[in-house]
């Protein structure tokens, strides 16, 4: 019988042991530090990091951004600090947690990115409505 151990991250409410036995397999879930934690600047990049989001500090300059230094309603009611929207349904995503969040923007903005300069992916995504987008990303990434 061969037993593998490796390491995954779930969000904690999932799991109440720190071991999950599959079959033949024996996972450690981890918990990071950062799903105990409320948003903030460290928090997001941690995450951001954890997850392997490319170019994380600007996808932290762009969370910051758009919701107000993570004060606006749809971030505290939401838990959406990138403001992500739904064109089909015309309503701003809902996330249990704001890692949430963290996840679905690696999965439906970042997954697109194939290198090269990141603020001309967000504009040739059309990212943003506001043509002075990236000029207040920089401005809030590199002060």
């Amino acid at each position: 019988m061969m037993i593998l151990i490796t390491t995954i991250a779930f969000n904690i409410s999932i799991f109440k042991f720190p071991f999950y036995q599959h079959k033949d397999t024996i996972m450690k879930i981890e918990y990071p530090s950062f799903l105990q934690e409320p948003l903030n600047d460290s928090t997001l990049y941690e995450a951001l990091c954890f997850y392997d989001v490319p170019n994380p500090k600007i996808v932290l300059a762009q969370a910051k951004l758009e919701s107000g230094n993570f004060t606006s309603r749809l971030t505290k009611n939401n838990n959406n600090p990138f403001g992500l929207y739904n064109s089909k349904t015309k309503q701003f995503y809902h996330f249990k947690h704001w890692a949430y969040a963290v996840l679905f923007y690696k999965e439906n903005i970042s997954n697109k990115y194939k290198g090269g300069n990141y603020f001309k992916f967000l504009e040739d995504l059309g990212y943003a409505e506001d043509p002075l987008y990236n000029d207040k990303l920089k401005e809030i990434r590199y002060g």
